[in-house]
């Protein structure tokens, strides 16, 4: 039997972000990418261990890819907010130096004072999130190219990509579930696989995923994050409308530490990327 990994990057993340979020600092765990998708295979494997052998195909991994032109739109729009922020502190200021120079009425110059100073910080809050934005989305935009040049060198894995673009000054993804669904489609119509291992959790694949399964006889595993407690489902990295739907849903809301050790590492310091 013939397998392929079809891994939604960002759906993926937010699944082993959330194993980490109750960790302290120093017991985070650093998740790797290619020993991810090892563990999730022979997981498959040994869950199909009364059938044939089972043999990974390839690998897909499907994100948005940074670029100059959602770099400079994100850039552009947190820069007039920028321009924005500083024009309104400025005027406040301007309002200060009036205010300081009327004389009596302390009490409520005192207030206006204070009024003014409150403004002046939240209109500073704004424009420091918009520079922690630019600087974010440069880091981010760096630490993804040395992931996607790590994963050119893992055997028989492909990169599936379509450009970010910016909507209101932030960076999306647009498109990507789009080819991972036509993907799926076209390669269970040319039985280039048996089984289908879906690190994804997006409920728009519902249909898809009827098809692969009744018309062409695929089988399906879904991989993600599904916490019944109620104060965590609201994390949750899949619905459950799309887990039955599937043949076998492996949670990795389940993984015990043994698992965890085997996919990741400690994190020893502040990393940038998952690999």
């Amino acid at each position: 039997m013939k397998a392929i990994i079809f891994d939604d990057r960002e759906n993926s993340n937010r699944s082993l972000s959330r194993l980490n979020q109750k960790r302290e600092y120093n017991h985070k765990r650093f998740f790797k990418i290619e020993l991810f998708h090892n563990f999730i295979f022979k997981k498959v494997e040994s869950l199909l261990k009364n059938t044939n052998s089972l043999e990974l195909i390839k690998t897909l991994v499907y994100t948005g890819e940074y670029n100059i032109k959602a770099l400079t739109n994100a850039k552009r729009n947190c820069g007039s907010e920028i321009k924005k922020m500083n024009d309104l502190i400025e005027k406040e200021d301007i309002l200060l130096s009036k205010i300081n120079k009327i004389t009596g009425q302390d009490e409520l110059k005192k207030e206006v004072v204070e009024h003014v100073n409150s403004l002046k910080y939240v209109f500073q809050d704004i424009k420091s999130k918009n520079i922690r934005v630019i600087e974010q989305q440069t880091i981010n935009a760096n630490a993804q190219k040395k992931l996607f040049d790590y994963i050119k060198t893992i055997p028989f894995t492909e990169l599936r990509t379509t450009p970010l673009v910016t909507r209101q000054g932030i960076i999306q993804q647009k498109g990507v579930d789009a080819k991972f669904s036509t993907d799926l489609i076209l390669l269970a119509q040319s039985n280039a696989f048996d089984v289908a291992i879906l690190l994804t959790g997006d409920a728009d694949l519902k249909e898809s995923i009827k098809l692969i399964r009744e018309r062409y006889g695929k089988l399906v595993f879904i991989v993600a994050y599904n916490s019944q407690i109620m104060e965590e489902k609201k994390f949750n990295t899949i619905g459950e409308d799309l887990i039955k739907e599937c043949d076998f849903f492996i949670n990795l809301y389940e993984l015990e530490e043994s698992d965890l050790q085997k996919i990741s590492e400690i994190k020893r310091e502040k990393r940038n990327i998952a690999k």
